[in-house]
């Protein structure tokens, strides 16, 4: 069996997992006026494991396609799957330890600004081939791809800076931070799927 394509289609069922899990939160949190992902997840104890079960499903799926497809089939920089490894743990990190109170709430707080920086800059190297790696896969980034990537970072730039925006409504906090979110995980499909 070829497990490269095998894994190859793992980036989209985390999508698909993560939208999901992340429409069924919403669904049952909508009334509660949260202003972030995590504020809703901690409502109550099933919203606590929706939210937790649902990251890490779609955590697990994005690493076998990370490390079982782009590795393998992709000129990617080493640094890229490294940064990957420390993005998976921080989002592990950010399911199952709430945004509640205390030492809690600091641990959650510094990973999503850590993880929200780490995702612009995973943006980037996803579509820089290394030469160093290049005999290693068969996926060359070209021009046009390029111009795909600087669009991603782009679009991740302008939402994360009207996600921290002062003076927006818990709503429109809530949207742009999914929204944030969504983007890279379109990139990493457009990387994938479109090299």
């Amino acid at each position: 069996m070829d497990w490269t394509a095998f894994f190859k289609h793992f980036a989209l069922y985390s999508v698909l997992t993560s939208t999901a899990f992340g429409y069924w939160l919403y669904r049952r949190t909508k009334h509660t006026k949260s202003g972030r992902i995590s504020y809703s997840a901690v409502t109550n104890k099933t919203n606590y494991y929706i939210f937790g079960v649902g990251i890490t499903l779609s955590t697990a799926m994005m690493a076998l396609n990370v490390y079982g497809y782009m590795m393998q089939a992709t000129a990617m920089p080493p640094s890229l799957f490294w940064l990957f490894g420390i993005a998976f743990g921080l989002l592990l990190i950010l399911g199952w330890i709430p945004a509640s109170e205390g030492i809690l709430h600091e641990i959650h707080h510094w990973s999503a600004w850590i993880m929200s920086y780490l995702l612009l800059t995973l943006v980037g190297l996803l579509f820089v081939d290394s030469y160093e790696s290049f005999q290693k896969g068969n996926s060359m980034v070209n021009g046009w791809l390029h111009v795909v990537g600087i669009f991603f970072v782009l679009a991740l730039a302008i939402v994360g800076t009207y996600t921290n925006k002062p003076g927006l409504s818990k709503k429109q906090s809530l949207h742009s931070q999914q929204l944030y979110f969504f983007v890279f995980q379109l990139a990493i499909l457009a990387r994938i799927y479109l090299a």
